[in-house]
């Protein structure tokens, strides 16, 4: 596994995010998929329960003002971990309408299935905790 292979596993994560594509979205994930954000846990055993739980919120945050059009990842490192999976470290910039630039990094590890890359595991405490400081009512 290489640098080349881990950002192009993220632009094509960030393009089916920004575009609100779920089943592109998901198609990023292993089965079984956990998520863990701030204390909370999302465990998908498949990639239809992980579609299941995400159209809404990917649904939530398109329709924000805050736009996921304008979120990408700026900057990916990573650390193996074994042969076959690593934990990657990507910086998601977010340039909103008519408000300061931010970014978070999440923690995301990714194991090699066949010829592709996959996630098995997302930590996005960093992510929740500023959307949350920033926009309380995206979460009500």
């Amino acid at each position: 596994m290489n640098l080349a292979a881990v950002q192009d596993f993220f632009k094509s994560y960030e393009r089916s995010v920004q575009q609100g594509d779920v089943d592109a979205m998901v198609a990023h994930y292993a089965e079984p998929f956990t998520g863990v954000a701030n204390g909370g846990q999302m465990h998908y055993p498949t990639r239809a329960h992980a579609k299941a739980n995400s159209e809404t919120y990917l649904a939530r945050l398109h329709a924000h003002p805050l736009g996921l059009t304008n979120m990408s990842v700026v900057d990916v490192s990573f650390t193996a971990v074994s042969d076959s999976f690593v934990l990657t470290y990507p910086v998601w910039e977010v340039r909103p309408r008519g408000a300061a630039n931010w970014h978070f990094r999440n923690v995301y590890g990714l194991r090699q299935h066949g010829a592709q890359l996959l996630a098995e595991l997302a930590i996005a405490d960093n992510e929740g905790a500023n959307m949350l400081a920033r926009y309380p009512e995206l979460f009500r």
